[in-house]
């Protein structure tokens, strides 16, 4: 590593210090600065306690499946800080990280009258990198909470919220329905969002987010169903990885535009077998989900079974 990387990530590490300061302030002054990259692309916003990484990096990968070019945003990184910000499974340069790093200081010495948090940085230097990329499209996982978490300035297609479940407390909350309205946060107005399982209690708070912000709310085990077959294994762990497959097979065809549909070789998810009606939705630009798709992996077959109703979005 190179002397101006060591610098750049020394000085966004210094800013661990300021510790977490809930507020969007901060994060908008910085990319107004940089000229709003986060409006450069389109993207899926993935909320929840648990399962948000993973469904996630699912989304991208089904995405980039079909040709396209994908960021993806996550936290935290297990060894190098290049993890976090990934374009088709690419780690962000390092010279990447210097340039808008340098960029994003100029920036808040400028424009801020207190320092950003290490994730606000941190978030303005991907959306930035992805606007310079040109991608096509973005799969930003949210840092703690929802609602003043330095992600929720993106406008998405469609979010998601994959499980409530108590944590970070001591900024969310003590209860499951107080943590639900923070992580409801995400819901804008007429964006779909599509929910994990969860108990009645946070499913009704994230249910009268939606409600208030008249977005489609697409929830499993009600709207769209997984059912694991033989060759699953039936473990807990199994079961919890499928419906984060089958959040993530259902959220593009929530809304999204045209897929490149069916890629040449079978399925785009390696775990999941699409029943032949399963995904049918007439979007405001006239797509339709994929009639049928099949594969099968080390953790058996699932089917998604058709929604009870048709969405229209």
């Amino acid at each position: 590593m190179d002397g101006g990387i060591e610098r750049s990530i020394a000085f966004l590490y210094g800013l661990q210090r300021h510790g977490i300061k809930p507020g969007l302030g901060r994060t908008l002054a910085l990319l107004r600065a940089l000229g709003d990259p986060h409006r450069a692309f389109p993207a899926i916003h993935v909320g929840g306690t648990n399962g948000k990484g993973s469904t996630a990096a699912m989304l991208a990968a089904m995405l980039a499946s079909q040709g396209y070019r994908v960021g993806l945003y996550t936290s935290p990184h297990l060894v190098d800080f290049s993890e976090r910000v990934q374009i088709n499974g690419h780690a962000i340069p390092s010279e990447w990280i210097g340039e808008l790093t340098e960029r994003v200081r100029v920036a808040s010495e400028a424009h801020l009258t207190e320092p950003p948090t290490f994730f606000e940085a941190t978030t303005v230097v991907a959306f930035a990198y992805f606007a310079e990329m040109r991608i096509e499209h973005a799969v930003v996982e949210v840092g703690l909470g929802g609602r003043f978490d330095a992600t929720n300035v993106i406008a998405p297609r469609v979010s998601l919220i994959t499980t409530i479940g108590l944590d970070h407390q001591e900024y969310l909350g003590n209860t499951l329905e107080d943590i639900a309205f923070e992580k409801a946060g995400i819901v804008k107005h007429g964006t779909p969002i599509v929910v994990g399982r969860m108990g009645e209690g946070p499913l009704s708070v994230i249910r009268a987010a939606a409600a208030q912000q008249k977005a489609a709310c697409v929830v499993l085990g009600q709207d769209f169903h997984v059912l694991p077959i033989a060759g699953c294994g039936g473990a807990k762990r199994g079961c919890h990885a499928l419906f984060r497959v089958a959040i993530s097979w259902t959220t593009p065809r929530v809304r999204w535009p045209p897929w490149r549909w069916p890629p040449s070789g079978g399925c785009a998810s390696p775990r999941v077998r699409c029943g032949t009606d399963c995904a049918r939705c007439a979007g405001p630009g006239g797509w339709s989900w994929p009639d049928d798709g099949r594969t099968s992996g080390s953790m058996g077959r699932t089917i998604l079974t058709p929604p009870k109703r048709w969405l229209s979005i």
